[in-house]
């Protein structure tokens, strides 16, 4: 799940196609507008449980899913998969280690392609590297597991 705050006339973009806009708020209660094509329903939550009485919403399936698919990779909720975003070989940067700590935007490592592209692999945040998983020099594939970190409180 993201969570987001956003302000008034602020909006966010799903899917390049679906576009939910703060259009007003206040203490109780926040208006949104909400503009998706003609086949994408959306629903209000309890008109949703109404219509699918005693079934485990969207959301709380694709957490069950998360929950599963964390467990089988040996994560810990928290914990954060740092993935290949293409097929190719994975090249770990310099100095990167389990243990160490990384700044937001620290080059983790590489991945070239077979055309010879090269995807560079950041941090997203200060995290702390729990795990190496992909060693530097083999061949992934994209959405593979590289490395598990842990995101710094700051």
């Amino acid at each position: 799940m993201l969570a987001l705050a956003r302000g008034e006339g602020q909006s966010i973009i799903i899917d390049g196609n679906i576009e939910v806009k703060v259009v007003k708020w206040s203490r109780s209660s926040v208006r949104l507008a909400i503009q998706a094509p003609r086949e994408v329903t959306v629903d209000r939550d309890e008109v949703w449980r109404k219509m699918h009485p005693n079934e485990a919403t969207p959301l709380e399936k694709a957490e069950a899913e998360r929950k599963e698919r964390f467990a089988r990779e040996g994560l810990s909720l928290g914990e954060i998969a740092v993935r290949a975003s293409r097929d190719g070989v994975f090249h770990l940067a310099g100095g990167i280690a389990a243990g160490g700590t990384v700044e937001v935007g620290a080059l983790l490592g590489t991945i070239e392609d077979a055309e010879g592209q090269t995807a560079e692999v950041r941090a997203t945040k200060r995290e702390t590297i729990l795990r190496l998983v992909a060693p530097h020099g083999q061949s992934v594939t994209a959405g593979q597991l590289l490395m598990v970190m842990r995101g710094e409180h700051a």
